[in-house]
């Protein structure tokens, strides 16, 4: 996840810069040659945008997707002022932008669903080792830990990253600043953040557990609650 973190603030900062190469040229346009220029460089800079949606959050790239189109404007309106003025603006035909979207991910198969049910169990699911880097707790039974604190020698480390792994009937209280957090196999569990996540929120395999939580973006799979009519 550190690796997508650093991969979204490089893309912000060639897209700010990028984007304000496009204006000035737009601004400065004279000749075809210019116009075409720009167009090539516009033209880059939605591809970067649209290879980036794999690691962008939602609200990223709605933000992004605004500023490309806010520059397909800015571009257009400055040809027909460049047209009423008697210059030459033959370039101006560009190929209409078109966005690219993030695959859906494909729901899990309903014999699935309800052999996982009816197992009460999650690990079947695919293990993975999170980064050295990141705070993770894991394997806990009957537990209570306070990440951020002393607790059980669980300390937060200087990264935005936490990681609450396979734990059962226990209390985990986040009290550390988190950009962003997966719980993954988790049953019965209650998750507490005393901060707002400042990104997203990853559930895997969550079974009847409970979360006070508040962030920009949650994704999850196989996450299950127990309804009591």
């Amino acid at each position: 996840m550190e690796s997508i973190i650093s991969a979204s603030q490089t893309f912000f900062e060639e897209f700010q810069s990028e984007k304000l190469e496009i204006e000035n040229l737009i601004t400065e346009l004279t000749s075809e040659e210019e116009i075409l220029k720009v167009k090539q460089k516009l033209s880059v800079l939605e591809q970067k945008y649209n290879n980036s949606l794999i690691f962008l959050p939602k609200y990223d790239q709605n933000s992004y997707k605004k500023k490309l189109l806010e520059l397909n404007v800015f571009l257009k309106e400055k040809l027909l002022l460049m047209k009423n003025k008697g210059l030459n603006t033959s370039f101006s035909t560009q190929k209409k932008f078109s966005f690219k979207t993030k695959p859906k991910e494909k729901k899990p198969a309903e014999n699935s669903i309800n052999q996982l049910l009816d197992n009460n169990d999650v690990e079947d699911i695919k293990e993975f080792v999170p980064p050295n880097s990141a705070t993770t707790v894991s394997n806990l039974t009957r537990d209570i830990v306070v990440i951020g604190d002393t607790v059980r020698e669980v300390e937060g480390k200087n990264n935005d990253d936490c990681y609450i792994l396979n734990s059962t009937e226990s209390i985990i209280l986040i009290e550390k600043p988190t950009y962003t957090l997966h719980l993954k196999n988790l049953k019965s569990c209650l998750v507490v953040s005393k901060n707002f996540i400042k990104g997203s929120i990853f559930f895997e395999g969550c079974v009847n557990c409970s979360f006070i939580l508040a962030c920009h973006q949650v994704k999850y799979i196989y996450l299950f609650f127990l309804v009591i009519n």
